[in-house]
Order: structure tokens, then sequence, then C-alpha cells
């Protein structure tokens, strides 16, 4: 998981091929050389400013060339010289602007309760570890399934998810100090299965960090997805009720990196539960990206929430074409991205994750009125409507120590601007004016 310039013959197809660019063949062989040259060039400017992070382009190379780790060099040395965007502090556990201490304000007691106890698992090492990956604090009915009974769900925001969003954005060097701010904690699980939530994670853990710093950890690491597809084939959930819904699977970026195996695991589950699966016009290794990653690319600060919720919204109207009743994700962070863009674009189209299908069919789930979930999204866009105006007034800033975080479980005091934003977006109209507001500023700013 490494650009490796002796394998590229620069052909462009990498970039031909990309949903987001389809470059011309000429442009895009011109583009990888002057990317693989530094970076310079009209070609290589286009790419850096347009890409998505959503690893199709390492799926197009024929001859493994992994050119989007030669993107995610092109961009750490951008943001290296020049600092993140104001706006990244929305992710960064050790800036105090971060979207865990504001939603830490907004959640309910029994939420914050439940934080608290996935940050402390950690101390004794956990029995029958289940890392849930940062952004399921976001939606933390998603751990409130019998599917999660026998577990130890466990989750620090300081890991900063093992790095993965940072990784998606090329700042590998603050990705190394986490890894290795991880060997000592990770290592007291010993040898045992310990189950990710979240593949991006999973990835970080067994693929990127130990190919690209050279640094491994002793647990065994095993994908949820597959964990719950082998469950239900050896009939150990038991399923009561069939789930007559319609539901398209998004494909998350990082799923590209195992292709085949985890996309057929994903939707072997909802088989299960007797779900209508229906595709996407663009699946598996073609998926656009949630707009996570655009927020990634190098866009101008005034364009990167629009940017990133545009391609949000674009999932959303891809489920609409084909007619689901219900997007079904197994990324966390796609998810919270996925249920602000559902909102914003005024669609009728629930929001699912994976674990969500499975427990309808358990008969146990308590969120079918998805009304928590509209909540919470608007609790998320109220957040990020406040980092995206502090950022008119904040210059790039670098990441610094990720080992000095901000964050605590137990905070419950929302600011007084991000209190007032969310009481203004409590109402169906002012909602209903925000979003519109929001499509048409998307229309004029990307």
């Amino acid at each position: 998981m490494r650009f490796n310039p002796d394998r590229c013959d620069r052909c462009g197809l990498c970039l031909v091929g990309c949903p987001e660019l389809s470059m011309d063949l000429n442009d895009a062989r011109r583009a990888v050389s002057e990317l693989i040259e530094g970076g310079h060039g009209k070609g290589a400017r286009a790419v850096l400013s347009a890409c998505s992070s959503c690893f199709t382009c390492n799926t197009l190379c024929p001859t493994g060339a992994d050119p989007y780790f030669l993107i995610l060099e092109r961009w750490g040395r951008l943001y290296r010289d020049r600092g993140a965007p104001a706006i990244y502090r929305f992710v960064c556990p050790n800036q105090d602007d971060n979207i865990w201490s504001g939603l830490a304000g907004m959640a309910s007691d029994e939420e914050r309760a439940l934080f608290g106890r996935w940050h402390n698992n950690q101390e004794p090492p956990p029995e029958r570890p289940l890392v849930l990956g940062n952004y399921g604090h976001l939606f933390p009915h998603i751990a409130d399934s019998p599917l999660f009974d026998g577990f130890t769900v466990t989750d620090p925001i300081g890991h900063w998810e093992c790095g993965a969003y940072l990784t998606q954005a090329g700042y590998l060097a603050e990705v190394e100090k986490i890894a290795r701010m991880l060997e000592d904690p990770l290592n007291a699980y010993g040898d045992r299965e310990t189950v990710v939530l979240t593949d991006a994670v999973r990835m970080l853990l067994t693929r990127f960090i130990p190919e690209h710093f050279g640094i491994t950890y002793s647990p065994r690491f095993t994908s949820f997805t597959y964990w719950l597809r082998d469950a239900l084939k050896k009939g150990e959930i038991p399923l009561t009720e069939k789930v007559n819904l319609k539901l398209a699977v998004h494909d998350n970026c990082y799923a590209k990196a195992e292709g085949a195996p985890l996309y057929d695991a994903a939707r072997e589950v909802l088989n299960h539960t007797g779900a209508q699966l229906v595709e996407l016009s663009h699946n598996r290794d073609s998926s656009h990206c949630c707009g996570f990653g655009r927020g990634a690319a190098d866009i101008p600060k005034h364009a990167i929430p629009f940017e990133i919720m545009k391609g949000a919204i674009r999932k959303i109207r891809q489920a609409e074409q084909v007619k689901a009743d219900g997007l079904v994700t197994y990324c966390t962070g796609c998810m919270y991205l996925l249920w602000a863009a559902r909102e914003l674009s005024g669609t009728r189209i629930a929001v699912y994750h994976l674990v969500e299908p499975v427990t309808m069919a358990m008969g146990a789930y308590r969120y079918a009125d998805l009304a928590r979930q509209r909540e919470r999204a608007w609790d998320i866009i109220a957040l990020i409507t406040l980092g995206y105006a502090k950022g008119f007034f904040q210059r790039r800033f670098f990441i610094g120590d990720p080992a000095d975080i901000r964050y605590r479980p137990d905070d419950n005091t929302p600011t007084t601007v991000a209190r007032i934003i969310r009481s203004l977006l409590s109402s169906r109209a002012a909602r209903g004016a925000y979003a519109a507001f929001f499509r048409t500023a998307t229309k004029l700013l990307t």
C-alpha cells in the first residue's frame, strides 16, 4: 500500500476510469507524469483538486503501481508546507472544535455514559473486544443491538480511528505518530481475536500501517462484516422477521482495498434478512465516495463543506434512481455524512448501518421511526455550520501532537453559539429553509 514508481508506465488508465475525473487519455497521461515529477502542472492540479480519495484508481491500475498513494503523497506535501484547512479541526480530537466534543454536549446522559464506558474499556485489556470506530459515537444507537451482546465495545476517541481519516487526506506523518502511540494499548490485547466494526480501521491496522511504517500489532483483527456473515450462515443469530424493504448498498472507499470478498459479504448479510437488494448505478469498484474524501482535496475553504455534501447527496440521488427504500452502509464514517445528506436533500430514503436491518430481522430494533437519527443528523449539521463559519476567521493549522486530546466523554456543555444554531434548526420550517439554502449554495459554490 505505497506508490511504486517502478511499476507505473504512465498509461493514464487510472484517471481515465476515475468516476470523479474521467479524463481524456492524453490529459490523463500528462497528469500522471506531472504527479510523479512533483505535483505541479495543470493536470496534476486538476487531480489534486477533484479527487475524492475513493481508491478507484488503484483498482484500475493494470500494473499494481498503487497510484492512490501517489495522490496521498502529493497532498501530504502540500499540507506539510502550508497546513490543513481550518475546517479540518472538526475531525481532530486534539483541537477544541472537534465534532466529538461538540456532540457530547448535545448527547443525552445515557449516551454520555455509553461514551465513557467505551472510552474506559481499554483498562484492563478487554475480553472479546470490538473496536467500534470513532464515528460510531455519532450514531451510538447502532451499538444498541443484541448483535453486540458478548462483546466488550471499546473506542477511545484519542485513538484517532487508528489514523484512517488522516490517511485518506495524506497526513501520513501524523498517521505514523498515531500508529506508534497505539502500540502499547493494542499490544496489551495479546493475540486474541479483535472484531473491528469499521473496515477502514481494520485496513489501517492490518495492511497500511504494517506495509507503510513497519509497525505490527498483536491482536488478530477481524471485520465485523465477515463476522456477521459467518454467524448468520451458521444460524448463530436468531432471525424472526423478514425485512420488507428494498435496500441499496453503498460500498465505501476503503472497501475497495479488499474488493469482492467484502462487497459480497455485506450483500450476503442483507440477503439473510429477506430484504430485496438493488444495485446503485455506481457500485463496488466504481462506487462514488460518500463525500468525506472531498474534504481532503486541494479546494478553496469556502467550498469544502458544499463539495463534501454534494458527494453525499449524489449517493442519496443514486438510491432514489433505483427506487430504494433505504441506503445501507457498512462504514460509520460514511453513515454520518449520508444522514446529513438525507436531511439536506429532502429525500424519503432512509440511511442504515448494516447492523440495523439485521437487528430488524431479529425483532429487536427500537429506532424504526428514525426520529433519533434525524435529530442527530441535525446536531451534526449545526456543528458543521459552526465549524464552517469559524473557518473563515481561522488560518490553516498544523495538526500537532496526536496525544494532546481535548475530547472528554462526560463533557455536557455545548458552546452558546452551537446551542443557538441547533435551536434555530429545531422546527420543520427552519430545516426546510436551511436545506433549500444549502442546495442553492452548493450549486453556486461547487
